[in-house]
């Protein structure tokens, strides 16, 4: 994906996600300049079709995570990558998001 093919900037500038419980997130279809989830318990995320300016994933358990065709310019997302491990599944088809370990 260009610079070029991104959308104008999205009415979203930050959205936080902090100290919670979530057993399913869904934000497909995410436009937003910086998206934080932070020191959560999360079931099943799904963030899929998004265009995001910053994206961080922090201090997170999860069982699965799902960013398949998500683009994103600055990123620090730490779970656990690939297959299954666990019971955690990580699915990135399409997307440019690069999993730091833990």
């Amino acid at each position: 994906m260009k610079e070029s093919d991104w959308l104008p900037v999205a009415s979203n500038k930050f959205a936080l996600i902090k100290n919670c419980k979530i057993p399913h997130l869904r934000a497909d279809w995410a436009q937003t300049e910086h998206l934080r989830i932070e020191n959560c318990e999360l079931g099943e995320v799904y963030i899929r079709d998004g265009r995001i300016g910053k994206l961080e994933i922090i201090g997170c358990s999860l069982m699965k995570l799902d960013v398949s065709r998500t683009q994103v310019k600055e990123q620090d997302v730490r779970v656990r990558e690939g297959g299954k491990i666990s019971g955690h599944v990580t699915v990135t088809e399409g997307s440019n998001i690069k999993l730091l370990p833990r």
